[in-house]
């Protein structure tokens, strides 16, 4: 097994990193009019939460499915970056090793679940998005519940803005969440074929992340800088807005809500995902050079392994098996202890097949003058208690 230092795993939001983000894309082109939203962070938003390169599901902590609805409003992702975060990459040696396995790796647990009924946003928590040259428009909503969850919202203009108002069916077609992150630590198992998690096992207890009012509105910023294409000038089209606006029929449905949930969630992980210590968010970080500016948290070991077979049972039949192969075991051995203290002896065989047939048969037990059984009579025995009987031929 074949092992080095490595960074990796991925960190809590860091509203610091915002800022000369946004300043370093703008040196890229300088005097550019628009916000400049490359193709290479907004091409990963569509998947983010489900991409096994950087994420896998794992158990919610703070609700549960009733099992009424169709689509699960619970649910919890562990956002740990898997091997395409680690730096540096390990040496593609070692091809009898087909999985790499990373040591306690910063994680963040990503949980999810719906909102109360009746949940309103005010207008400073709202922004729209959309422009008078397009019909496709939809109004974004984020507001704080408590330090350590966030609630958001998609309403879908499905007439376009108007004056400055969403125009749309009453109520709008609309997709919610009530969202929390929680750090953790995890071992990392991916594989070396096509870099997808395959493991994330060794689960430290979550710790939940408190954001303050200034990162909450950091945040913000974040998603009106990905959501807003008339910033950007991306035609609408082409727009993440456009998603969820060619989606409005399927709001309406649960079970077809399913893939419109999923991009929704990626959208809201987005902002952590790219402003964290470990992710180009921070301008400080060197494109897969092994950085020795990161928190010590995110230096690890990262190792080439291969996988074995592993039988596993299920604990509950392992149980009923050796429960009743024990019984059959004690019943055999409780045969073979009766057999031998309970043995019966056979009698003795002469050579004087009608006596042993007309006296050995009735005569277990019974005891001649002698005090001798008739059971265990030899030829001598036979002899010597007939010696007196007189046999009379008789014709009929």
């Amino acid at each position: 097994m074949h092992s080095d230092t490595v960074t990796a795993g991925v960190g809590p939001f860091n509203a610091s990193y915002v800022a000369p983000f946004f300043e370093s894309l703008k040196a890229l082109e300088p005097g550019y009019p628009f916000n400049i939203l490359p193709y290479s962070y907004t091409g990963q938003v569509h998947d983010l939460i489900t991409n096994p390169f950087y994420t896998t599901t794992t158990d919610p902590i703070e609700c549960q499915n009733n099992g009424q609805d169709s689509v699960a409003q619970c649910a919890a992702y562990l956002l740990s970056g898997g091997i395409v975060n680690m730096v540096p990459w390990i040496d593609e040696g070692f091809p009898e090793h087909s999985q790499i396995r990373i040591e306690r790796a910063p994680a963040i647990h990503v949980e999810f679940t719906s909102l109360p009924a009746g949940k309103t946003f005010d207008a400073a928590s709202c922004q729209l998005f959309g422009s008078n040259t397009t019909i496709i428009a939809a109004k974004f909503c984020l507001s704080q519940f408590s330090p350590t969850q966030l609630d958001a919202a998609i309403f879908v203009c499905t007439g376009g803005l108007l004056n400055g108002e969403c125009v749309s069916t009453s109520p709008p077609p609309n997709i919610t969440t009530r969202f929390s992150f929680h750090r953790r630590f995890a071992t990392v198992l991916a594989a070396k074929s096509n870099l997808t998690i395959t493991e994330a096992s060794n689960l430290t207890s979550p710790l939940p992340i408190s954001l303050s009012a200034s990162e909450v509105v950091a945040y913000r910023s974040i998603l009106a800088w990905l959501l807003d294409f008339s910033a950007s000038n991306i035609p609408a089209p082409s727009s993440i807005i456009e998603s969820f606006w060619s989606s409005h029929e399927q709001l309406k449905h649960s079970f077809s809500q399913g893939v419109i949930l999923r991009e929704f969630r990626s959208v809201l992980v987005f902002p952590l995902w790219i402003f964290n210590a470990n992710n180009y968010g921070n301008p400080g970080l060197s494109d897969r050079v092994l950085s020795t500016t990161l928190p010590s948290e995110f230096y690890t070991t990262a190792s080439v392994v291969r996988s074995y077979t592993k039988i596993k049972f299920d604990p509950t039949l392992v149980q009923v098996f050796a429960v009743f192969q024990g019984v059959a075991i004690l019943f055999v051995w409780a045969v073979l202890v009766w057999a031998v203290s309970v043995r019966r002896s056979l009698p003795e065989i002469s050579s004087f097949p009608i006596f042993d047939a007309e006296f050995k048969a009735e005569a277990r037990g019974h005891q001649v003058p002698d005090a001798k059984g008739v059971w265990a009579y030899r030829d001598g025995d036979i002899l010597d208690s007939m010696r007196h009987v007189k046999v009379e031929r008789r014709v009929v």
